[in-house]
This record gives structure tokens, C-alpha cells and sequence, in this order.
């Protein structure tokens, strides 16, 4: 989460008031104490601290992960990503960030030809290795799919990130152990990717729908409930 700040008047205008005095303009003499001169620019430095403070989140982020899906050769590893923001994203420039050994690796995201580069408010969009395959695996699944050259993700987790088209990382964390099925993201609101936010699908995965374990009905502005995938049932009764 990053932090924006407002000052109830400019730097400027703040050095030519009457609450802030250099030295030049106190006029030490031998008589006056170097201590009251610190003191005089210590309250003018407490009062450029900031008077308002304003929470901004990243809106692009990363929802669910498909790191227990094939690698390789038939390649079906998949990243599910949403739109919590309320205006449209263009993600043409944007990068993918994985872990290889001790190193880290950027992959481009392609945009296959038809698909829109835009993720609409309140919206998900696929990020896959194999797109077309994504396509097959999973044909019940309307949200965008774009491409991207990981070599494989680790099912025992590691660093991932999303950097925008101006090279500035979106998001950024290291994912928990997921083998067996997709890891699912339970507020997508909230910037905690400890365990209690992030939990393994019972018994498959929802991409491309409200994760089952959610906790958020913001998700529900745009996007409907699935009854049903092609890799499991997904019924949810009631969101608190």
C-alpha cells in the first residue's frame, strides 16, 4: 500500500510565513543559545509534516494462482488476475515477474490477436502460459486470457509481481504452498498475503469466477456466482 500526502499550503508559500525563521533572519548574537536556533527549524520541519494522509492500493491485482496445472511441453499453468478499481486498466506494456532459482525473471504479457487489452472495472482477465490451451481446458471461462512465457511456477510458492507499463512493480509478494489445487486469494481487498488471506481450493479452482472462499460481495458487481467449471462444482449458498 502506498501513501499520498496533502500539506494544507505549498513548501513555498510555508518558508515565506512568519513560523519559520532561518538563522540567517534570527539574529544570533553571542546572547543567543545555538539550541533555541535547532529548536526554531525543528518546529519549522513539524510543520511540513503532512496534515492528511490518503490510503492508494494497487487496482490491478493478482486473485488466484493455477501453479498445480501442468508445466512444460503441455503447458496450462495459469494466474488469475482482477480489476478492484473503478476505472478501466490497459495492460498493453505490462510484465510478469516469477522466481527461477535464486534469480528473478520478466516475462512479457502478449496480447493475442482479438483480444482487448482492457480489464473492465470489477472484472478478472487470465493470465496464461498457453492461452489456447487455457481456452480448452476451460471454455465456460468469458474473462480475457493473455499469454506469458513463464517457465513454470512452484507449487511450494514463491516471489511473484506485476509491473505496469511504466516499469513501476504493482504487486508484489510470495505466494504460500499450493500442490494439489489453485491457490485462492479470500479478500480481494485487503493486502495481506499471509495464510489467512490466501487458502488452497478445496478441490480444484474457480477461475475466471468469485473464488469460493471469498469474503468480499464487491465481486459480485460484475461477475456471477458459478454453478458449475469444467474442473469442479462450485456452489456458494451465502456470502457473509
Amino acid at each position: 500500500m502506498s501513501y499520498s500526502f496533502a500539506h494544507s499550503m505549498s513548501t513555498k508559500d510555508f518558508y515565506k510565513s512568519p513560523f519559520c525563521t532561518t538563522s540567517a533572519s534570527i539574529g544570533k548574537t553571542p546572547h543567543s543559545p545555538h539550541n533555541e536556533t535547532l529548536l526554531l527549524l525543528l518546529f519549522c520541519v513539524l510543520l511540513l509534516l503532512p496534515t492528511k494522509i490518503e490510503a492508494t492500493t494497487n487496482p490491478l491485482i493478482i486473485n488466484e494462482i493455477g501453479a498445480y496445472e501442468k508445466s512444460g511441453t503441455d503447458a496450462a499453468e495459469w494466474i488469475e488476475l482482477y480489476n478492484r478499481g473503478d476505472e478501466t486498466i490497459d495492460i498493453t506494456g505490462w510484465k510478469f515477474i516469477d522466481s527461477v532459482s535464486t534469480r528473478q525473471e520478466t516475462h512479457s504479457i502478449t496480447i493475442p490477436i482479438g483480444v482487448s487489452p482492457i480489464i473492465a472495472p470489477h472484472t478478472f482477465a487470465i493470465l496464461a502460459q498457453n492461452p489456447q490451451k487455457f481456452k480448452t481446458n476451460y471454455p465456460t471461462v468469458s474473462a480475457s486470457v493473455f499469454g506469458s512465457n513463464w517457465t513454470t511456477l512452484n507449487e511450494g510458492g514463491e516471489l511473484i509481481a506485476l509491473q505496469n507499463a511504466q516499469g513501476i512493480i504493482q504487486e508484489q509478494f510470495t505466494y504460500s504452498a499450493a500442490a494439489s489445487y489453485s491457490l485462492e486469494r479470500k479478500n480481494p481487498l485487503l493486502d495481506d498475503y499471509s495464510s489467512a488471506n490466501w487458502q488452497m481450493h478445496l478441490n480444484g479452482n474457480s477461475v475466471g469466477f468469485i473464488n469460493s472462499n471469498t469474503v468480499s460481495t464487491s465481486l459480485l458487481i460484475e461477475n456471477p456466482i458459478p454453478q458449475e467449471t469444467t474442473s469442479t462444482p462450485i456452489i456458494i449458498e451465502e456470502l457473509p
